[in-house]
């Protein structure tokens, strides 16, 4: 809301758009304080030493600070600009205003503070015979139109006495909170403190007045609400550390516990009487011969998965204890499921291992979890392990009955691997009530029952596919197994959620803003669709789209989802991530503070899906996972979020260096981790220009005549970057520095990294048809639009999901279907025009076939 030199922060640090001018509506609200009230102030006042102006505003600071989350606080104030001598008898308007700018520190008391603020206000008025405009001329700060530069957050005090003489028999008071339609602030407030003889039943006046294109009615109400609570603690005790103090009210208090937790479960489902395998394994029984799982041309029905899967647990249970670590390394499959089911059978715990995994990355998991058994299908993958392996290709298995073993309240579920911060991939260990919970949410949203049908799409290493799996198993669904080219072919995908009539979906964010940027023609039968993995930007949902949209948001620790949101069909704005999910709480917390509503701070998920923890990781679970005032444990996000006032949650960003790509949690740390094992490398660091990643090192020695160039160099590590980071971890180019950036204190500064987008390389203009209508689909997708026919996609911000959009663009344009390795092998305008001139030469109609593979 206040705002320093050259930056703009405020309350609502999302809303700064839209061009203002003086017109806009604007709304007010009026806040009295009682003759004894306004007393108790200034009796603070005198016990410090200090105004009531100076008293008023260091409270305004403290609350703009606690719902903006800015330490750095600049506020303007008005004042008469009559000091100098003969200027009380000169007609006119003097007035002038001053820049009030204060650090807050939260380990400082409120009395401490207000002193603080009154030496600031002393200081302003020490320069107050300089001009404002000069001021503004001198610091010459960013402009933003319609907006004030410095501040825009004014506090004006009416406080002088005006001596009035009496008229017998005429009695009149004079109001001086007017509202005004012209005020050209943000947030303006008009305090009115003369004598007894100009208030109203002889009170106080503050007028808040209040850009209403900005802020609702309800946010400036709690704002003030929270200011009147602050002014009257403060009154009474300045001796508390302002980062022990809250402004909520008790009605805040009050509301935002409702806001905090999500629903608990209805009585009659799955999991009331029985644990998760038990209620797995009775559900399955109960659906006959119900279609479970189809993939291509083959189907499998309820009753065969539930035999089949009671067999393989038969077979494997004498190996298999209970919560024993059971890797399952096979495709997306209808065998890759029949191991889970009949792991999940046993109460053992499931880690899902993707055989397209990096064989170093592929051995750090297996060393991580050890597990007491491998299972494999569908790949000729040699893995080094210390455990028994078993395939399924070709297992004969006789019937047999499920093994009879008593339920446990202490079923870990599964164990997905994330990227971690410490350099190295860490396990987040899911307990099956906490999985239990969220296939009764999904089941729910997704209006799963068995005339459902689903997709299932996602990377089998992620918590998502376990999403896709269970709660559809659980309630009799139908579910469509999408191989990795398929999913990647947006027409081929249309086609299969329509031939097979698909109810519900749910789409990672980047795949699904891909769809809709396409025009995908999404089925009839759809009832609702969801969409989850990334920040979801501003959508324009088609006339007639025919279901019900969802956004989702949930970090892996927090078992999937951990809150949803219904997007209407007008919603033309990013949507929230909305309110907790069955059985979950959110808390939004600025250290061990809770946060106004409309203030930032970093969520904090609690409930049933909070993870166990960080496998062989102790310290990471304890500081990642920890135990509020309020007796309950909560996993700690890194994500900036505030409660709007409708109680929906909006994402605003990461509080830490983690980075969220296209779906995908980054943690840097793992990418410099793998560069700089390399003895060339000495420093590295990883950013994210214009949508795509890139890596930044530097090298270990000078160069000589046999080190490699710097071309060279790069491709080597990128190269190298294969054999251990999974696709989506891998930056787009690796660039070579001669030093890094550093911040004063002497850290990389990662702001600082040069933009290969920003500045391409030499510019070749298109020199055939092809390549000139091929050079305009890339400017008008791409963030860079001087691009030339020589220049890698990659290197100017592309990625395989921008690749997949161009690809149906040019099959609409040329009638050719290109592949997304043609993007790896021949990723210029001029190499894709030569491929789309022989192709179209070579045959009279497109071609068939799609390559899912390639870096994000």
């Amino acid at each position: 809301m206040a705002r320093p030199t050259g930056r703009r922060p405020a309350i609502r640090r999302d809303l700064w758009q839209g061009v203002h001018g003086a017109g806009i509506c604007r709304g007010h609200v009026r806040l009295d304080f009682s003759r004894a009230e306004w007393s108790a102030c200034e009796a603070a006042c005198a016990r410090l030493g200090i105004t009531p102006f100076a008293f008023t505003t260091a409270v305004l600071n403290v609350v703009l600070w606690q719902y903006s989350g800015q330490t750095d606080v600049v506020i303007g104030a008005p004042f008469a600009n009559r000091d100098w001598r003969g200027a009380p008898d000169i007609l006119g308007m003097l007035v002038n205003t001053i820049v009030l700018r204060q650090h807050i520190d939260g380990a400082q008391t409120l009395d401490a503070h207000a002193k603080a603020t009154q030496a600031v206000v002393d200081g302003a008025y020490a320069h107050q015979e300089l001009p404002f405009g000069t001021l503004v001329e001198a610091l010459n700060p960013e402009r933003m139109n319609g907006q004030n530069p410095l501040f825009n957050v004014l506090l004006g005090f009416h406080d002088a006495p005006i001596p009035v003489a009496d008229v017998d028999g005429f009695s009149w008071r004079k109001d001086e909170t007017v509202i005004s339609n012209t005020s050209k602030f943000d947030l303006d407030c008009l305090v009115v403190n003369r004598d007894s003889h100009f208030t109203h039943d002889d009170r106080v006046s503050f007028l808040w007045e209040y850009r209403s294109d900005i802020y609702e009615r309800r946010e400036i109400e709690d704002f003030v609400a929270s200011f009147r609570k602050l002014f009257v603690a403060f009154c009474a005790d300045g001796s508390a550390p302002l980062g022990s103090v809250s402004v909520l009210t008790p009605a805040q208090n009050a509301r935002m516990a409702q806001w905090e937790t999500g629903p608990t479960p209805a009585a009659g489902h799955p999991f009331e009487q029985v644990d998760f395998a038990t209620a797995l394994a009775q559900r399955l029984a109960g659906f006959g011969e119900r279609i479970a799982l189809k993939s291509g041309g083959d189907s499998l029905s309820y009753r065969d998965l539930d035999v089949q899967t009671s067999a393989l647990a038969a077979h494997l249970a004498d190996r298999i204890a209970p919560n024993a670590k059971i890797a399952v390394l096979a495709p997306r499959s209808v065998a890759q499921i029949t191991a889970m089911v009949a792991v999940m059978k046993l109460r053992a715990t499931i880690i899902c291992l993707d055989p397209d995994l990096p064989d170093a990355r592929l051995a750090e998991i297996l060393r991580d979890c050890a597990p007491a058994l491998l299972i494999t299908s569908g790949t000729d993958r040699r893995v080094d392990t210390r455990c028994e392996t078993v395939s399924l290709d070709g297992l004969a298995l006789s019937d047999a009955a499920l093994p009879d073993r008593p339920a446990s309240r202490d079923h870990l579920a599964y164990v997905t691997y994330t990227s971690g911060s410490t350099g190295r991939p860490k396990g987040v260990m899911v307990d099956a009530k906490g999985l239990a919970d969220e296939c009764l949410h999904l089941m729910d949203l997704l209006a799963l029952d068995e005339t459902a049908t689903t997709l299932s799409l996602s990377y089998v290493g992620f918590d998502a596919y376990h999403g896709e799996i269970w709660p559809s198993l659980l309630a009799g669904a139908t579910i469509v197994l999408v191989s990795d080219a398929e999913r990647d072919t947006l027409p081929t995908l249309a086609q299969i959620m329509t031939h097979h009539g698909v109810t519900a979906a749910v789409f990672p964010t980047g795949l699904f803003e891909q769809a809709f940027a396409a025009g995908l023609a999404w089925p009839p039968s759809l009832r609702v669709l969801a969409v989850g993995g990334d920040r979801l930007g501003p959508i324009e949902v088609p006339a007639g789209f025919p279901a019900r949209f969802f956004n989702l948001y949930g970090p892996t620790e927090t078992t999937i989802d951990a809150t949803s949101f219904e997007i209407p069909a007008d919603l033309r704005s990013p949507p929230p991530i909305g309110r907790p999910k069955l059985a979950a709480t959110a808390r939004v917390m600025d250290g061990d503070r809770p946060c106004p509503p409309g203030g930032p701070g970093e969520l904090l998920i609690g409930g049933t899906g909070v993870a166990r923890g960080y496998l062989n990781l102790p310290e990471e679970t304890e500081r990642a996972f920890v135990t509020l005032a309020d007796g309950n444990r909560y996993y700690r996000t890194g994500d900036l979020v505030r409660w709007q006032a409708d109680g929906q949650l909006s994402f605003l960003g990461r509080i830490d260096d983690e980075i969220s790509l296209r779906g995908y949690r980054i943690a840097p740390a793992e990418i410099t981790t793998a560069l700089q094992s390399n003895a060339q490398v000495a420093q590295a660091a990883v950013a994210v220009h214009a949508g795509a990643l890139f890596a930044y090192v530097t090298r270990a020695a000078p160069t000589t005549a046999d080190s490699p160039s710097d071309a060279k160099l790069s491709r080597l590590l990128k190269n190298g970057l294969k054999r251990s980071l999974p696709a989506y971890m891998r930056p787009n180019a690796v660039i070579i520095l001669a030093r890094m950036p550093l911040t004063d204190q002497g850290k990389v500064d990662t702001r600082a990294l040069p933009s290969p987008v920003a500045a391409p390389a030499e510019r070749v203009a298109p020199r055939t048809e092809t390549e000139t209508r091929l050079l305009g689909m890339w400017r008008d997708l791409l963030p860079v639009s001087d691009i030339g026919v020589t220049q890698d996609f990659f290197s100017v911000g592309g990625h395989s999901l921008l690749a997949m959009r161009l690809i149906a663009e040019i099959q609409t344009a040329f009638g050719i279907v290109l592949q997304i390795t043609d993007f790896f092998e021949a990723g210029t305008v001029e190499g894709l025009a030569d491929r789309i001139d022989l192709i179209a030469s070579a045959t009279s109609g497109p071609t068939d076939g799609f390559a899912a593979e390639g870096e994000f």
